[in-house]
């Protein structure tokens, strides 16, 4: 599992400097959390965006920060927000674990 992690965060760090589309799926305590091209709902990481996006948003994100199994980054200025309502009536939020989230979350914060 070790090796793992390692390969892991190198892929992720790979993304730093680049900007990624998200779809935002959560929002708490000034993070919002969504998921790009990458990620699959339960079973992959997760992007965590600085400050609370509208759920159902796809927004253009700089990646300034990796972890083993999530990305950290910021809105690009210029993206704006694009509803992306439809996608959500399809697709419940409630599928991402409240306890990943609290989980994703403390790890942020314990990192700053």
């Amino acid at each position: 599992m070790e090796k793992q992690q390692a390969i892991s965060l190198e892929r992720n760090q790979a993304f730093v400097g680049r900007s990624l589309d998200v779809l935002i799926e959560g929002v708490g305590q000034g993070t919002s959390i969504g998921r790009s091209y990458r990620d699959a709902p339960e079973i992959d990481g997760l992007v965590l965006v600085k400050g609370e996006i509208p759920n159902g948003s796809m927004v253009s994100v700089h990646i300034d920060g990796a972890m083993v199994y999530d990305l950290v980054g910021v809105v690009k200025k210029e993206s704006g927000f694009k509803s992306c309502r439809r996608l959500t009536e399809y697709y419940s939020v409630e599928y991402i674990p409240i306890r990943r989230f609290s989980m994703v979350l403390s790890s942020v914060r314990r990192r700053k």
